[in-house]
């Protein structure tokens, strides 16, 4: 929502109290509330909240806002980038403003929200109401609405229902184009009027099983279906019978309509069904098919689609569109089509063009903006993707949709999670697995725990990610659902990866590779042949690393996916550095940096500084600009991970320039803070180690590293050399030794120098 420009500007402000949407502001306090709870807000993003509202309506630029909060104590943009994505967010979930800060294009930002001042006046409590009373009456209206609450029936869930393929019983092979379509027709109508449906498509998912076929009931169970339901199309002497049976209840049709056209007789029993079934919504009053042509044209197009005969499919829209340009569906379905096979930036305009129609069809805009928000997370847009999925809310709310309102809550959930906000995205994905639960839809709870378990891996929670990807993995592959199971085992080994396990997590990737060759999903493609480089580069074998992660960049530009191009260019560029391409990392690391400023990830931006730091190094260029930008970056993010990161690289550029005074507390200090058991610390143990060599091959603190080099040696390349240049006893050479046979066979021996103090044959010199 927009604001009206701010009815206080102008007037004198004193410091006091003052009301945001929900929040409480007391600047003399320094606290902000809501309903009289104190919410955590650090200290910066108050004082921005502050200088903000005091210039109410006026653009303010980069340099006001570090000149008056920051006292010009920073010379980055970057910290008010990230304590203004803070306010903002805590504008929107909790003050319930939408758009309170507008981004004023080449100059800054403008707060828009209206400012209550009337809360200073008097004792400070707003409207000079004592709130002692004013709770009692909150408490007495509350206990009213929920008494009344309580004396009305609860209303009952929308019914849910599956459909399987259309019979054509007819004879006539010029009519299969019905099995598919018309059932599509249907179920189409009936969502439209509120009835959640289980399509055919996914019916014939659920019982292709790997091992053995389940019947459409068994299939309808796992998706909490009540009732499925077959039409059945007739020959009759003047035309055709539409019958539908329920597969459970006999032979006898629960519906018939007669008429002289399949498609109208989809759309007729579509309507017939929606009263049996007791709707709970009218018939929406827009985007209807009334000539029996333009329906048939759309149940082929769906008849096409499903057989991947897409440029058949998309004739016949354009058709539609050309006859009908007003029956939205049929653009909308062709943005669908149009995403399938790679054409993401027509799909987009398409689908934006809709966004700005009155489409007087509450379900098919909430299909839109759910669509929309897909195609804005794929492009890395995620506030723009969080505005389109909140929206599609709204409307699934008054609709009713139980399912597609757990759909879109599941989504909420990664989508916080995949931006750190992690306590929020695991609420709401736990609140969508327990909604999926009631509703008995096993399918949809699999994919809910999978991605909880996912976001327990970005956590770096290995035990819950574990079980919960586990159980999301058995289910997935125990109904056949070989694509989900893919994306679950994919999961389980980028955790294995991380765990140090690579040849256990090569396997699963592995596996999850062949699966998605047999559904044919590029995107999953993509993903694990990424995951697959990063365990190239944990053999040390870096010229397959940069071929795997080349693949999976030329799938993710395919495909416009802006997040999956910064990943892949990253890798690159790191599997580079480590053959020791210069110039190929630096344009690679280039590239990923440009692509994670397009998508605003402010994490993504902070590796590949710290890859350039690395780089630099490497080259024996001067990296002090770039190292005091990672430690604003680094401070201003506030993850204790990225910022060990800083440590060792500042560290390691010390020692470059001359020895650190009191060396051993310095490197107590950075060991202290890292993980050892995980391979993001063995990065970080592998940095330390490797500096102090550089600057003494026999230092005495290369003891004390040895065993965590030796540890974890077997799984990790740089490990493993690192521990053959620098073994300090017979034993260590012969682990070094052995790591290094089992990671890159005999072709360490050829390219790794020979080692000071370890033979061939693994003799202490």
């Amino acid at each position: 929502m927009m604001f009206p420009g701010n009815m206080a500007a102008g007037i004198v402000r004193k410091v006091g109290t003052y009301r945001i949407g929900r929040l409480l502001v007391d600047e003399q306090a320094r606290r902000v509330s809501v309903d009289g709870n104190e919410l955590p807000v650090q200290p910066k993003v108050f004082d921005l909240l502050v200088y903000l509202v005091r210039h109410a309506g006026e653009a303010v630029s980069q340099d006001q806002l570090l000149e008056a909060v920051w006292g010009r104590t920073v010379a980055s943009d970057t910290v008010v980038a990230v304590a203004m994505r803070k306010l903002r967010r805590l504008l929107e979930s909790e003050g319930g403003l939408d758009d309170a800060i507008a981004t004023v294009r080449g100059v800054g930002y403008r707060f828009d929200a209206p400012v209550d001042w009337a809360a200073s006046q008097g004792s400070g409590q707003p409207y000079g109401i004592d709130w002692r009373l004013a709770a009692l009456a909150v408490v007495a209206i509350v206990g009213l609405v929920f008494g009344l609450q309580a004396l009305k029936p609860t209303p009952a869930a929308p019914p849910r229902i599956a459909l399987v393929e259309l019979d054509n019983a007819t004879g006539d092979a010029d009519l299969d184009w019905a099995r598919a379509g018309g059932a599509a027709l249907i179920a189409q109508e009936l969502a439209r009027r509120g009835v959640e449906v289980v399509t055919p498509r996914e019916m014939d998912r659920l019982q292709a099983a790997p091992h053995e076929r389940i019947d459409a009931l068994a299939a309808a169970r796992l998706t909490g279906a009540e009732t499925v339901y077959r039409p059945r199309l007739l020959v009759e002497p003047d035309g055709y019978r539409l019958e539908m049976r329920s597969l459970a209840a006999g032979n006898e049709p629960l519906f018939a309509v007669s008429g002289s056209d399949p498609a109208g007789l989809s759309l007729a029993m579509a309507g017939l069904m929606a009263e049996g079934l007791r709707a709970p919504l009218p018939s929406p009053a827009g985007n209807k098919l009334n000539n029996p042509f333009l329906a048939e044209a759309y149940a082929r197009a769906f008849h096409h689609m499903q057989l991947g005969e897409f440029q058949a499919a998309r004739e016949l829209y354009d058709y539609l569109l050309r006859e009908a340009p007003d029956y939205h569906w049929a653009r909308y379905q062709l943005a669908i089509l149009l995403r399938n096979v790679g054409e993401h930036q027509a799909a987009r305009e398409l689908l934006e063009g809709l966004l700005a129609e009155s489409l007087n069809d509450p379900r098919l805009e909430a299909s839109v903006l759910t669509t929309m928000g897909n195609q804005y997370w794929f492009a890395g847009e995620m506030d723009q993707a969080e505005k389109a999925y909140l929206a599609a809310r709204d409307v699934f709310v008054k609709l009713g949709a139980n399912d597609s309102l757990a759909d879109i809550t599941a989504n909420l959930g990664m989508l916080a999670s995949s931006q750190g906000e992690f306590e929020r995205g695991e609420r709401l994905l736990v609140e969508a697995i327990e909604s999926y639960r009631l509703r008995g839809n096993r399918i949809k709870q699999a994919r809910a725990q999978h991605n909880l378990g996912y976001h327990y891996v970005k956590r770096g929670l290995d035990d819950p990610a574990m079980l919960h990807l586990g159980q999301a993995y058995e289910v997935r592959l125990g109904m056949g659902l070989r694509d989900q199971a893919a994306s679950t085992l994919s999961a389980l080994g980028e955790l294995a990866l991380r765990q140090g396990r690579l040849a256990e997590g090569s396997a699963m990737l592995e596996e999850a590779l062949a699966l998605y060759a047999e559904t044919g999903n590029e995107r999953g493609r993509g993903i694990v042949l990424a995951d697959l480089a990063h365990a190239a580069q944990r053999r040390g074998d870096y010229r397959q690393a940069r071929d795997l992660a080349t693949e999976s960049l030329v799938l993710a530009r395919t495909r416009g996916e802006t997040a999956g191009v910064a990943q892949t260019t990253l890798s690159i560029g790191r599997s580079l550095r480590a053959l020791e391409d210069w110039r190929g990392a630096e344009a690679y690391f280039s590239e990923a940096a440009e692509a994670y400023d397009f998508i605003d990830n402010e994490q993504g931006r902070i590796v590949v500084l710290a890859e350039k730091v690395r780089l630099g190094l490497d080259r024996g260029q001067e990296v002090e600009a770039l190292l005091e930008e990672l430690d604003l970056r680094t401070l201003a993010f506030d993850d204790p991970r990225l910022r060990q990161i800083y440590q060792a690289l500042f560290f390691r550029a010390g020692l470059s320039a001359q020895p650190w005074p009191d060396l051993e507390r310095r490197v107590d200090e950075l060991l202290a803070g890292i993980d050892v058991d995980t391979s993001s610390g063995a990065d970080l143990i592998v940095e330390i180690a490797a500096s102090l060599h550089r600057l003494d091959p026999g230092h005495s603190l290369l003891l004390r590293l040895n065993p965590m080099l030796a540890d974890w040696a077997p799984r990790h390349f740089p490990a493993a050399r690192l521990l053959w240049v620098t073994a300090a006893d017979q034993a260590s050479c012969r682990r070094a030794e052995n790591a290094l046979d089992d990671l890159r066979g005999e072709a360490w021996r050829i390219e790794l120098p020979p080692s000071d103090r370890c033979s061939p044959t693994s003799q202490v010199q």
